[in-house]
């Protein structure tokens, strides 16, 4: 019951501030009554886009939520990883990341074939690419994603960066409920991926990437490996 309380806690402090620059956008606008002709443009289109914003961050941190309370089943099957990530960017492209999608490079053959869930694995690679994107941003930084079977019967997948990184003091925080560095973040992100990768009986390590930025693998367990 604590656990609840502390996640319903962590939910309503994370609608307040978006509630209250949609409520604040709302006022300005109903106190005009005909916004379109007495507003100028720019503020016009200011305060709607922040209602906009906000309200797609509330849907957001909904949307992470019920997949954290309530994960699905894993049903794995091949499918094809490069086809998989191509989507996931084609999808980054069209939302909020601009150029920085672009700095995406793959880095393993493009035959290669995931045992796994394929909608877990989307959502995975989905917030662990929208996180890259989000701390290479402010730099030319470059993120590159990489994978091959290893030798142990594991399939290793990486999302490298060149953002600043991820302190080693933070590394467990950052795969718990709610603990979020951004300021647009539900804190789910990670809790999220870590909690796939151990439904699929797999592991997650974080460490540094060279000379600069994160490296998070996946360690995602091959058919011969899966214990039934």
């Amino acid at each position: 019951m604590a656990a609840i309380g502390e996640l319903s806690a962590s939910i309503a402090h994370d609608f307040r501030n978006p509630l209250a620059a949609i409520s604040g956008s709302a006022q300005i606008l109903a106190m005009e009554q005909t916004p379109l002709q007495s507003l100028d443009e720019t503020t016009f289109k200011t305060l709607v886009g922040i209602i906009l914003r906000e309200s797609n961050r509330m849907a957001k941190t909904i949307t992470d939520f019920l997949q954290y309370a309530r994960p699905a089943a894993v049903h794995s099957e091949w499918f094809a990883l490069h086809q998989l990530v191509s989507e996931i960017v084609g999808r980054l492209n069209a939302g909020q990341h601009g150029t920085t999608v672009e700095r995406i490079r793959t880095e393993f053959n493009e035959h290669l074939a995931c045992w796994a869930d394929r909608q877990q694995v989307q959502t995975m690679l989905t917030h662990l690419l929208d996180n890259a994107c989000y701390a290479v941003a402010a730099t030319a930084g470059e993120i590159v994603v990489r994978a091959e079977e290893s030798e142990t019967g594991f399939l290793r997948l990486e999302i490298r960066d060149t953002g600043p990184g991820i302190p080693p003091a933070m590394r467990g925080k950052v795969l718990a409920p709610f603990f979020s560095t951004r300021a647009d973040g539900t804190g789910l992100g990670l809790s999220i991926v870590h909690q796939i990768v151990g439904n699929h009986r797999g592991s997650l390590e974080i460490s540094d990437n060279q000379p600069q930025g994160c490296v998070i693998a996946l360690h995602l367990p091959l058919p011969q490996t899966t214990t039934l």
